[in-house]
């Protein structure tokens, strides 16, 4: 069953909606291309399914790529998406001895790599510009913020006006080094 539609009220992750997606393309292609080849012989069955299924595939990698990559900082994900299109291609290749799929799978490899390597650069980046006043937490000011994902702060340090006028409470955010570690882990 299609991992998205196995229980509505279970949130799915984009890769796993990826993964049912290319593994029921890689079914329902494999199926029509032994069909193809029954009924109108290996000659004309690469060009009949080249007429079949270009447009439908140029559809799936527009979706994929404007759905799941294109505004995602998810480096975790994308990677996953990478390794599940290796496998699927190996898969086809040395199981079901197909490699009409391998155009497809390149040019959403071709797409998903840059932008694994933009995520990877904007995360070392972001960690190379951090001073030393927003990656120590509590230290020196009464409140310390790193910019985290969607303008959160990741480290917030709270004065508070105790009976001695100089109690701090440390907030439960994670630490920015943290957050941007964990963000990859």
């Amino acid at each position: 069953m299609v991992a998205h539609r196995e229980d509505l009220d279970i949130k799915k992750y984009p890769e796993n909606i990826f993964r049912s997606h290319q593994r029921l393309l890689i079914d329902t292609v494999c199926s029509e291309y032994g069909f193809l080849i029954d009924f109108f012989g290996e000659n004309q069955a690469g060009r009949i399914y080249n007429q079949v299924f270009a447009k439908t595939l140029e559809f799936f990698r527009e979706m994929i790529i404007s759905e799941n990559v294109e505004q995602s900082y998810d480096g975790v994900g994308i990677l996953l998406m990478i390794r599940i299109l290796e496998h699927y291609k190996r898969t086809m290749l040395e199981h079901r001895k197909l490699n009409i799929l391998t155009p497809h799978f390149d040019q959403l490899l071709q797409q998903l790599w840059p932008r694994l390597q933009m995520i990877l650069e904007t995360n070392i980046n972001s960690l190379k510009e951090a001073s030393n006043s927003n990656v120590i937490v509590g230290g020196g000011s009464s409140s310390s913020t790193a910019p985290a994902e969607g303008g959160a702060p990741a480290a917030v340090t709270a004065g508070g006006a105790g009976e001695e006028g100089e109690n701090r409470q440390t907030g439960t955010h994670p630490h920015y080094v943290t957050r941007r570690y964990a963000e990859l882990a």
